[in-house]
């Protein structure tokens, strides 16, 4: 006999007829709930109990195409594939369609976690700067050819030239159009600032372990950058703290120039107010701590104020150095 599972539920079949089946329920939730099991590599009620129904002597003359009932000593299965229409269990053979785009649903969901929002919305930020930056250099060029003398007054770079833009009457149809990308800059930048903000919030408030060492936004991107807390929880601290200065560490491994010290930990004000002989000192202090502070933010567990004091004391102690008791005269 073989054992064989479809979508709709477990059966026995010997010489190609069901000989004995236990139907998964009809309710779409409980189907799925199964689906999860099967996916996962367990064996579903249904697919066990039938299994336990068959006499003692005669499971060893069990067979499968299924790698998961391996387990439990069932024989590969070989030759012909069994028929089991679900129309004729009762289940409407549409529900599977529609069952399989809720499963990868739901897949997807668990997949992203809990930090793909802030992950994404740092990548926006990315994007949002490459096109406002470009954008902007391209109409600064031209406006320095029509106004130089405001071009070096102004203070805000290609912000203050989009402004200015907006300002003047257009005399041709090229201008109008560049009036109208200069209207697009002012939007994007305020987009941008409004991202920022609203990553610096998200942060803070899904990640407080984190953001009270690094700082909300840089929380945000060494959690980009490692592609998630999921997996920013699982690195070592030597790892993190290299985050960002993947290209350095690859150029040392093919030239054997020495490692980087730091990567996007550098923008942290304790490694860059660090003298040179201390930012890689200061930047594996503070990796350590970010590792133990991204664990805490995997499980949910609220900020823990010790960690940052114990941040600071060992920074502290790393600037002054070791007290030297004075000696006897």
């Amino acid at each position: 006999m073989e054992i064989v599972t479809r979508w709709f539920g477990a059966y026995l079949v010997e010489k190609g007829k069901v000989v004995n089946g236990r139907d998964f329920p009809r309710d779409r939730g409980e189907i799925l709930a199964r689906w999860k099991v099967r996916g996962e590599g367990g064996l579903t009620m249904e697919e066990r109990g039938l299994w336990e129904e068959v006499p003692e002597p005669q499971r060893r003359e069990l067979t499968s195409r299924d790698a998961r009932f391996r387990s439990l000593g069932v024989r590969p299965a070989m030759g012909y594939v069994p028929r089991i229409p679900a129309r004729d269990r009762g289940f409407d053979p549409e529900w599977q369609r529609s069952l399989l785009s809720d499963a990868g649903k739901a897949f997807l969901s668990e997949a992203l976690g809990p930090s793909q929002e802030i992950v994404e919305g740092v990548r926006s930020l990315q994007d949002l700067g490459e096109v406002v930056n470009l954008l902007g250099e391209r109409l600064s060029n031209w406006w320095v050819n029509e106004a130089p003398a405001e071009i070096a007054r102004s203070d805000e770079g290609s912000t203050g030239v989009a402004r200015q833009m907006m300002d003047e009457e257009p005399t041709s149809a090229i201008q109008a159009a560049r009036k109208d990308i200069a209207g697009l800059v002012l939007n994007l930048g305020q987009s941008l600032r409004a991202m920022e903000t609203a990553v610096e919030q998200e942060s803070a408030s899904r990640f407080p372990n984190l953001s009270a060492l690094l700082g909300p936004m840089l929380a945000a991107r060494i959690i980009e950058k490692a592609g998630g807390i999921e997996r920013l929880a699982r690195l070592p601290a030597g790892t993190l703290q290299v985050l960002g200065a993947e290209r350095a560490f690859f150029d040392h491994l093919r030239t054997g120039r020495a490692p980087p010290k730091y990567g996007l930990l550098f923008l942290h004000p304790a490694v860059q107010g660090a003298p040179t002989r201390l930012k890689g000192k200061a930047a594996r202090i503070l990796a350590g701590k970010a590792a133990i502070a991204a664990r805490r933010d995997l499980t949910g567990a609220p900020a823990l104020p010790e960690l940052k004091t114990s941040l600071d004391a060992r920074l502290k102690h790393l600037r002054e150095g070791p007290r030297i008791p004075p000696t006897a005269p």
